[in-house]
């Protein structure tokens, strides 16, 4: 089958690292597909600058576009490009990433007469504008079906873009499991004069809520827990959060390393992993924290609940409930045996269920059973029917 995934970019960073969740799980895909059953190709609306080229894969032919606006008098032109290398390569599948992708590459796959077209939710669709809703029922008429990366965003397309129910498989994100395969098992402080660890790795923006995590801490720190804050990401919200540990009086147990290239190495220097958000499609940085075997806790929203079974994988808290937030924490500080019990639930779970190898083929038998059903298979329906069963509903108990 040959696959054609359409991005708007591939955005590196200073040092040449991949930025963003979701160009990071396309390049993930790309690596572990079976050659054998998909042979990949890449295009790129924008593509321009070498720092973004070497980034793209060896083994994967890629067209770029030069394309970085719709609005663009050369929309038009990149769209007979691409419509053109399409027919050349006899493209069975067109899979889009991101809205302007999809607005452009969704329309002229059709109307190129591609088998198959896919879009991909990987989110809840928070941001979208009344515009963008209106584009992608647009979309829908013409997509084959709808990859979501949990059934919270399956649900939020369905309600929110009136995607057909029966069109949106769930395959859940991958994670590389070779780094953290060789991260040490989580070890207890020895001494009461060690500070327990505890760590969030966050995009530093309102929806992550680590002013939240700020005030939780100032709780605990308030009952002589000996512990210490350390915060990796980076975002517009910097600044502010600084202030506010100031403001509380915590900012000396709190640490804000910035933008974070090693996630394992920090996750190996951390105890417990905190993801606080009041949304979430399905989390990255909470894969890594349980792949890592950290006890996490984790507000109960979105496709956190799929991923964490409360006190078997991991704790559930109220999200917007600072108070929830301190107690989860301190329960893992008061019961060193639970944190370790959880956080090596948590490791078996990932390191089984969402192997990138495992999502790879996932996504390839999706595209066999769309090339000749033309829909989802039976046995599609019936996982994302055993999928939405198995999300526990956590009471906040």
């Amino acid at each position: 089958m040959r696959v054609c995934y359409v991005i708007d970019n591939l955005s590196p960073d200073e040092q040449g690292h991949i930025i963003g969740g979701t160009e990071g799980q396309l390049l993930l895909l790309l690596g572990a597909l079976d050659r054998r059953v998909v042979r990949p190709y890449l295009c790129l609306l924008d593509g321009a600058g070498g720092g973004r080229q070497r980034l793209e894969p060896q083994d994967c032919p890629v067209i770029r576009l030069g394309l970085q606006s719709l609005r663009s008098v050369s929309s038009l032109s990149a769209a007979v490009r691409f419509a053109r290398f399409l027919h050349r390569e006899q493209i069975d599948v067109v899979q889009t990433f991101f809205s302007d992708s999809t607005y452009f590459a969704v329309p002229v796959a059709r109307l190129s007469g591609v088998p198959v077209v896919v879009r991909t939710r990987r989110n809840l669709g928070h941001a979208l504008t009344r515009g963008d809703r209106v584009l992608g029922r647009l979309c829908n008429v013409m997509t084959t079906a709808t990859i979501a990366n949990s059934q919270a965003c399956r649900e939020s397309s369905i309600a929110g873009e009136h995607t057909r129910p029966e069109s949106v498989a769930v395959i859940p994100n991958a994670i590389a499991c070779q780094p953290f395969e060789t991260i040490r098992p989580l070890q207890w402080p020895t001494s009461n004069q060690e500070p327990l660890v505890v760590g969030a790795i966050a995009n530093l923006r309102r929806i992550k809520r680590i002013d939240l995590l700020l005030s939780a801490i100032r709780m605990l720190v308030l009952r002589n827990r000996n512990l210490r804050l350390v915060v990796g990401g980076d975002g517009p919200l910097r600044g502010d959060l600084q202030r506010l540990a100031a403001s509380l009086g915590v900012d000396r147990y709190v640490e804000f390393l910035g933008a974070v290239r090693d996630v394992p190495s920090v996750l190996d220097k951390m105890h417990i992993c905190v993801l606080c958000s009041d949304a979430e499609g399905m989390s990255n940085a909470l894969l890594e924290s349980m792949a890592a075997g950290r006890a996490v806790v984790a507000t109960a929203v979105g496709g956190n609940v799929e991923i964490v079974e409360h006190e078997v994988t991991g704790l559930l808290a109220r999200p917007g409930d600072a108070a929830a937030l301190a107690e989860a924490i301190d329960r893992l500080t008061g019961d060193p045996g639970m944190a370790i019990r959880l956080g090596a639930s948590a490791r078996q779970r990932v390191l089984q269920a969402y192997r990138s190898d495992r999502c790879a083929e996932r996504h390839g038998q999706l595209y066999a059973s769309l090339l000749e059903n033309g829909r989802l298979d039976d046995e599609s329906r019936r996982t994302n029917d055993r999928l939405l069963a198995a999300v526990p509903r956590f009471s906040g108990a």
